[in-house]
């Protein structure tokens, strides 16, 4: 009723940006991370649902690596590294090579130091993915 938020098919939008960044500044710095991991998570449990699209799929690996400081567990990083590369391939398919750039480099900031003697061949991979889209860019 007051006009701040818009109703749309897929659910809910504010009706200005001005009024999300208010919102947005609502949360406690320290804590925004952790609500871009959760939203990340949610994003990614339900993306088919919501609709099946490279969209989603991007935005719901930007929300988890925002909120990539709060992952501890050296399992979930590789499944969010996996999922980097999965977006920066994908982001390269469509020749987006500067997205893809940036998924790619969020990928191995989350592989562990000793990820070049671990898992060997994902790690030369993602680096070459990498390099390769520095390149294109």
């Amino acid at each position: 009723n007051e006009g701040l938020i818009d109703h749309t098919i897929s659910g809910y939008s504010f009706a200005h940006d001005q009024i999300k960044l208010a919102v947005y500044c609502l949360i406690p710095e320290k804590e925004r991370g952790l609500w871009h991991l959760q939203l990340g998570i949610h994003l990614c449990v339900n993306a088919e649902k919501i609709t099946p699209s490279e969209n989603i799929f991007f935005l719901a690996v930007g929300q988890l690596n925002r909120g990539a400081l709060f992952v501890t567990d050296k399992h979930q990083k590789m499944e969010m590294a996996n999922l980097n590369v999965r977006a920066g391939k994908k982001a390269i398919s469509l020749g987006v090579y500067p997205l893809a750039t940036t998924f790619l480099e969020a990928g191995i900031n989350l592989l562990d130091e000793n990820s070049w003697e671990e898992i060997y061949d994902i790690t030369l991979n993602i680096y070459v993915l990498y390099v390769e889209t520095c390149y294109c860019n």
